[in-house]
Order: structure tokens, then C-alpha cells, then sequence
């Protein structure tokens, strides 16, 4: 079992190469700037700091796919812009993984820690 110094030492030595990708992905926008909800198309779009936006259907999203429309409308971007939260759920995703997922990538099903096929 690792010791808490040395915890904080493989911490903070990924912490600047982490803090390094956060602002490489802040300048190509890759941020959530808005989320909203269509309750009649069950979608949500979300809007990105780069000025474009998709629209994923709530289907495709593990957790949300039993929720309410209220529950789904309740959704927040968090994190300036790294997630979003649905409060009533007790739900996070990642936008980037959320994205990658939606378009079933390799990065997303490498996020497991299993074999990428």
C-alpha cells in the first residue's frame, strides 16, 4: 500500500503534464459553454467555448436513459465547463468522455482499462 507522501509525489508529478492538456483542450474550445435539454426531440445540446454544438440523444446516455424530463432539464455545466451535472440524479460526466462515448470511440472504450478492438 503506497504512503501518502507517496501519493502526493505521483500527484504532483503529473500535475503540471495534466495541467498542460487542460489548456491545450481550453484552446481549442473543447469546453461545454451550455446544456440544454428538448424534451420533445430527447436530445441534449450542448453548446461548446469554440462556438459549435451537438445534439446527443438522452438514449445514449447510461443514467439518463430511465430519468424524467425534469430530472434531465435540471442539468448544469460544472467545472468551467469540464462536466455536467444532473443534481437529482446524482450524475457526472465528463464532456469529452461523455463525447466520445455518444460516437463510441476508441478513446472512450479505452477509458476502461480493457482490450481496444
Amino acid at each position: 500500500m503506497a504512503t501518502k507522501s507517496q501519493i502526493e509525489s505521483a500527484v504532483d508529478s503529473r500535475l503540471p503534464a495534466a495541467a498542460a492538456r487542460g489548456a491545450a483542450r481550453r484552446l481549442r474550445g473543447d469546453f461545454a459553454k451550455s446544456v440544454t435539454y428538448d424534451a420533445k426531440r430527447k436530445r441534449l445540446r450542448i453548446e461548446f467555448v469554440s462556438g459549435s454544438a451537438v445534439a446527443i440523444p438522452v438514449s445514449t446516455v447510461d443514467g439518463l436513459v430511465d430519468a424524467t424530463a425534469a430530472q434531465i432539464k435540471a442539468v448544469k455545466v460544472v467545472g468551467d465547463g469540464y462536466g455536467l451535472h444532473w443534481p437529482a440524479l446524482d450524475l457526472d460526466y465528463p464532456v469529452f468522455e461523455l463525447m466520445a462515448g455518444c460516437f463510441d470511440t476508441r478513446a472512450w472504450m479505452g477509458t476502461f482499462g480493457g482490450r481496444v478492438k
